[in-house]
């Protein structure tokens, strides 16, 4: 049994309760958690802003270490440091075969299934967003734990689940932001505001910042943190 932070129905508040996690099956891993990041993502689906099938345990940004292996296993092993990736491409579809992973069109299939149960009456759970992190442990596909290099420390790891993927990848894959040209970082984007102003700096780009007209403090979209610029 672990605990976990359940979310019974839409617009409910979670609830920290006890769960049954079944062991590893074929292709799949449990992980200890040893942080998960609150996205504004984890909001909406809660509220039903986005789906989610419930019961569910949210979170989707985490980070931990991997406990048990089930068959067929090669990618990671007991001990090893693990990023739970919450959209994994399946490498078969439409667009994975057009080198468009982030486009797949099974990448959300595992918050539809069921992967533990509340101890209190046997419900079946849902995992959030595949990879249910508000927990003390969680059971994941193979291909959604991320093995990660030593010395990488495991809190710090959890912002690569989204918020430093979401920010980085706007930089140089949306926005295809080149060295040398100028680029502005919102100071109301979180964590991936952050993350963008990162990828600004180490990309050498000219980087302006502040705020949009109106913006005030924080907002129901999340903090207003801005990046400082140490040029």
């Amino acid at each position: 049994m672990v605990r976990a932070a359940v979310l019974p129905a839409v617009n409910a508040p979670l609830q920290v309760a006890e769960i049954d996690l079944p062991d590893p099956g074929p292709g799949q891993v449990r992980v200890k958690l040893a942080a998960a990041g609150v996205c504004h993502s984890d909001l909406s689906l809660s509220n039903g802003t986005l789906r989610q099938p419930v019961p569910a345990v949210l979170g989707h940004e985490g980070a931990g270490t991997v406990t048990a292996v089930g068959p067929g296993v090669t990618t990671v092993a007991p001990g090893d440091p693990v990023v739970l990736n919450w959209a994994p491409s399946c490498g078969d579809c439409h667009f994975c075969g057009l080198a468009e992973p982030w486009l797949c069109a099974n990448a959300g299939a595992a918050a539809n299934a069921l992967y533990a149960t509340l101890v209190a009456d046997g419900s079946a759970l849902h995992p959030g967003l595949g990879t249910a992190a508000f927990a003390e442990e969680t059971v994941v596909a193979a291909h959604a734990a991320l093995p990660l290099p030593d010395g990488v420390p495991l809190t710090d790891a959890a912002l690569l689940g989204c918020a430093v993927l979401t920010g980085w990848g706007a930089i140089h894959h949306s926005a295809a932001v080149r060295p040398g040209s100028r680029s502005w970082s919102s100071a109301s984007a979180g964590g991936p505001g952050h993350a963008a102003g990162g990828a600004d700096r180490r990309g050498g780009h000219d980087r302006g910042g502040g705020r949009l007209p109106g913006e005030g403090g924080a907002g129901p979209r999340g903090g207003r943190h801005g990046v400082p610029d140490r040029r």
